[in-house]
């Protein structure tokens, strides 16, 4: 499902002036990359187990098993083992603050906003062809730029037959 939901992007990263004016184009690494819409990836990461995940807990810490795996354990009491306990839950994570309490946590003084614009006929004309990389920066005057992304995906899921549609609710 992922390789039939993912979007290749090009092989190099043009970068442009505030006035869409190519500056450089940075070659790629030669590797395979692809990208994936976020809900996307996670209807595809949910198919198969979504009677054993629970969302609406508050994790407060993990401890090792006595198989050596990891147990996460739940404000309310519950708890959860498995082989690997993975972290995705931001700059506050308490997944790391008890793993790493030594981390520090700096403020680089970045901020990034995401947004999402569907690409109709209307809108893929407002980017040149060279724009359709993962990541393609468009730098300004004060030397700030946006990051622009446009991307397109080959299929939605609910566009997807039944055999590569992950379990709806």
């Amino acid at each position: 499902m992922f390789r039939a939901t993912a979007g290749v992007p090009l092989s190099r990263t043009p970068v442009f002036d505030e006035q869409l004016r190519q500056l450089a184009e940075v070659a790629g690494d030669g590797g395979t990359h692809l990208a994936v819409d976020r809900l996307t990836l996670r209807q595809i990461l949910l198919t198969g187990v979504e009677d054993a995940v629970a969302f609406g807990k508050r994790f407060t810490r993990y401890r090792v098993g006595t198989d050596g795996g990891a147990v996460a354990c739940f404000d309310d009491g519950a708890e959860a083992g498995g082989d690997v306990l993975v972290a995705a839950d931001g700059v506050n994570s308490p997944v790391r603050r008890q793993y790493l309490p030594h981390a520090r946590v700096v403020d680089t003084g970045l901020r990034q906003l995401y947004g999402k614009v569907l690409l109709t006929k209307e809108t893929r004309a407002l980017f040149p062809p060279e724009m359709f990389a993962v990541f393609t920066p468009v730098i300004g005057p004060a030397k700030q730029f946006v990051g622009v992304a446009p991307m397109e995906f080959p299929s939605r899921l609910e566009w997807r037959p039944a055999g590569l549609r992950p379990r709806q609710r």
